[in-house]
């Protein structure tokens, strides 16, 4: 697609394998320093999906300069309980010479994310997109591109310290908690059965888990497990950084017991990395946000609005935002 914009020609169209070099390095001059993680997780984030590679849109400059790119991460989903292709938005991002003048409802951004979204989405392609974005790319996409802005999901969090040890330990009691690094096929036995209380979710198998938390990324993840006999009733992942951890993911065990024990284990693990801070998202009437309140976390408004810019047309909004569960794991937050 050309577009004509403060007098120059710009050609939009999808990523090519030849893009590589120029997306990078335009990757390098937007993010900078903060971007080295995102940067050298590219290869496992985009390529070694087990849903399929990353759907990009690019924006080429008169002089064959790669200037602006919106991509997203395809993921096995099921909205309302029906198969469906989620979408994670991430590496938005534009040149600094043609910010500006060149942004806006009409600007060049907009003008890739659109064509992202009319290549992408829709019927036979992804059904469901979301992300969390900055405070100023959230407002364009609401006003310029349709993003739903929603705020049902809030923040959990608590100090934790050595306070807490003697609660933990009773909490823990004789349950078999076990630290999992390599994810077997108890993962997709589990989510065979947990799936229905999830009917808005990115598909949480073996071959997701795998790949998300023990698949290359260049991040300190600890996966917990909560075991009934030789199966699993649930699990919960901690992503580790500094004196913080967050709980990036979980299936709680349908037994409120064993649910508090496995987030017991996942304090004591915080404990031991010289955490003072653990913190994790959900909904307030959600088996996980009932956990939260109930082992002292405080609510607070989630920073990073969640949006949907697209929900599948047959789909009941209303019903979607009601049933979705989505974690730090499904955002580049963690």
């Amino acid at each position: 697609m050309k577009v004509e914009i403060a007098g120059a020609s710009y050609e939009i169209r999808p990523y090519r394998d030849t893009d590589e070099e120029d997306v990078v390095a335009l990757h390098r001059l937007v993010f900078g320093p903060e971007g080295r993680r995102a940067l050298g997780e590219r290869e496992w984030r985009y390529r070694r999906n087990p849903a399929g590679g990353h759907l990009t849109s690019v924006c080429v400059s008169e002089d064959g300069r790669i200037v602006c790119a919106y991509a997203g991460i395809p993921l096995r989903g099921q909205l309302l309980g029906s198969p469906a292709t989620f979408a994670l938005v991430v590496d938005t991002m534009t040149h600094p010479e043609f910010r500006g003048a060149v942004l806006g409802r009409r600007g060049l951004l907009v003008r890739t994310a659109l064509d992202w979204k009319e290549r992408y989405v829709g019927e036979g392609g992804v059904a469901f997109c979301y992300g969390a974005p900055e405070a100023r790319n959230s407002r364009l996409g609401s006003l310029a591109l349709g993003y739903r802005l929603w705020d049902e999901i809030g923040s959990y969090g608590r100090v934790v310290e050595d306070s807490v040890i003697k609660r933990i330990r009773r909490g823990l009691g004789d349950r078999r908690l076990v630290r999992v690094d390599e994810v077997g096929p108890e993962a997709d036995d589990l989510w065979s059965r947990a799936a229905r209380r999830y009917p808005t979710a990115v598909i949480r198998d073996r071959a997701y888990l795998s790949w998300r938390y023990r698949g290359g990324a260049e991040r300190d993840y600890v996966i917990l497990a909560a075991r009934s006999g030789t199966d699993w009733s649930g699990w919960l992942v901690l992503a580790v950084r500094d004196d913080a951890t967050t709980i990036a993911d979980a299936i709680l065990p349908s037994d409120p017991d064993a649910a508090d024990a496995l987030l017991y284990r996942a304090v004591l693990e915080s404990l031991a990395r010289g955490a003072t801070w653990l913190e994790g998202w959900a909904t307030v009437d959600s088996d996980l946000g009932r956990l939260y309140e109930r082992s002292g976390f405080a609510r607070r408004p989630q920073e990073g609005t969640y949006f949907a810019c697209h929900v599948a047309a047959a789909a009941d909004e209303a019903a979607v935002r009601r049933t979705l569960f989505i974690q730090p794991g499904d955002t580049d937050a963690v």
